[in-house]
């Protein structure tokens, strides 16, 4: 779909643990999103390879819908890690370890020549996930994939406290010297135990397969990417159909013998099926590299069981899987009794790849029902992310239009980090008091007649509410 003749479009990037993706949204349809796109992280994980393939698959896409980089207002990029956004910095990542106070606004703004704005993917999954829940106004979304990322919103306004350090994947749920080491540096971080790479890695642990590696080369099945934004059969999970013992027998049935056959014998044809598909010729309308891509991206990396397989087995009633399973959805129940207990949240929701894996939203329910508080007479909601498959895009791209609202209004100031002094215009100046965040960025950017719908309106609401520096803001 082209971008009609007059328009206000708006680019989301997201920096995922396994994928980059960009979307464009158009702001005098609703907040349309125009289309989106995806590709693995290059090998090389430095900023600028990074930078450079995300710039190149977002010119693929505006190609696509004949818009250029001249036709984009703003650009917002989603990046996990502790991000400085009136710098547009990444000052750390444990997703990305060599990654130390990088530029990342700039070089990007670099190759595109429009004006681009930072944020924490978690954020920005979480101010479009705001958007989404109609009257709930404290949400706390949990993003499970490579690693655990959380993004909160509380009264409508994202929180990410006075350092951008909300980072849920490194609360404590298995404390002491017995666990495991974190890349941050603590033991017992929740992403050892409860993100895709742990479980494929404590799966491969228990059957002698692995080395406790938490950072496996991604498979191209959908419940073991790295963020939010993969649907949960886009690509079926690879099961052997060679009469394995652990397929062929029936749930409750099978032994560890036969859960290690069986996801070895997972192992060995993933690795013989990469092999036959190296040494195939590419079709003659494929690049060889791109086949060659493609053949590493299905293998897995060729030796790792991956949490898709993990997943898949425990379906089909394998031993070590479904006890795998079950340890990560009660390390995730555990987190959400403890996100609930701190924040008082209308609502947890699950996003990121992981999230859909079938039976594992009901096994966190469970885990955290029988955590149950006997002082409150309900307990808060625990579902999935509605906006799970273009969250980080669309709050990325939420972002980039509140901060193209606020260049056009105020081209030489930024937003007051006291975000509740920020109230209703009126003659082109502000007004005093303390009406709400949420209801004074709706006005204003009504104001500035950017027509962006509800929805988008409402994540530039939850993202500006939240802009700044300190005090709890983003």
């Amino acid at each position: 779909m082209d971008a009609p003749a007059e328009h206000m479009l708006f680019v989301g990037l997201d920096i995922g643990g396994t994928n980059l993706k960009a979307g464009v949204i158009d702001g005098t349809t609703g907040g349309q999103l125009l289309g989106r796109t995806q590709e693995r992280l290059p090998e090389d994980r430095s900023p600028e390879a990074v930078v450079d393939g995300l710039v190149a698959l977002c010119r693929g896409l505006l190609d696509e819908h004949g818009i250029s980089w001249d036709d984009i207002l703003y650009t917002g990029v989603g990046c996990p890690g502790q991000i400085d956004r009136e710098a547009g910095v990444v000052i750390g990542a444990s997703t990305f370890p060599a990654w130390h106070n990088v530029p990342l606004a700039n070089l990007v703004q670099d190759r595109t020549g429009r004006p681009v704005t930072v944020l924490n993917d978690a954020s920005a999954a979480a101010s479009a996930e705001f958007a989404s829940r109609g009257s709930q106004e404290n949400i706390a979304v949990l993003t499970l994939g490579t690693g655990i990322g959380l993004g909160v919103v509380c009264a409508g306004r994202v929180v990410t406290g006075c350092r951008g350090l909300v980072e849920g994947g490194h609360m404590i749920v298995e404390p002491g010297p017995n666990g495991r080491l974190c890349a941050c540096g603590q033991r017992g971080c929740l992403e050892m135990y409860a993100s895709a790479s742990a479980v494929a890695a404590i799966a491969s642990e228990r059957l002698g397969s692995g080395g406790g590696n938490l950072f496996p080369a991604p498979s191209d099945t959908p419940y073991c990417n790295g963020e939010t934004g993969e649907e949960p059969d886009a690509v079926a999970p690879t099961t052997p159909t060679h009469g394995s013992p652990g397929l062929s027998r029936r749930r409750g049935s099978i032994n560890r013998s036969d859960s290690a056959v069986s996801l070895r014998i997972m192992e060995l044809e993933r690795r013989t099926s990469a092999e036959q598909r190296a040494s195939a010729p590419a079709s003659p309308s494929t690049p060889a590299s791109a086949a060659g891509r493609r053949g590493s991206r299905l293998s897995g990396g060729g030796t790792k069981i991956t949490a898709a397989d993990v997943f898949s087995m425990a379906k089909k009633g394998d031993e070590v899987a479904v006890r795998v399973v079950e340890e990560t959805c009660d390390f995730l129940g555990l987190a959400c009794v403890n996100i609930c207990r701190v924040l008082d949240p209308d609502a947890i929701l699950l996003a990121g790849g992981m999230s859909k894996a079938e039976g594992l939203l009901e096994k966190v329910r469970k885990s955290f029902s029988s955590r149950g508080w006997k002082v409150l007479p309900h307990e808060c909601e625990i579902d999935l992310a509605k906006t799970c498959v273009d969250a980080g895009v669309i709050g990325a791209a939420g972002a980039a239009c509140c901060e193209y609202a606020l260049s056009v209004r105020r081209p030489r100031r930024r937003p007051s980090s006291d975000c509740g002094s920020i109230t209703e215009r009126s003659n082109g100046g502000l007004q005093g008091g303390k009406q709400g965040a949420h209801s004074a960025w709706r006005a204003f950017l009504a104001g500035v007649g950017v027509g962006i719908g509800v929805g988008a309106a409402a994540v530039a609401v939850a993202v500006m509410a939240g802009r700044g520096g300190r005090g709890g803001s983003m």
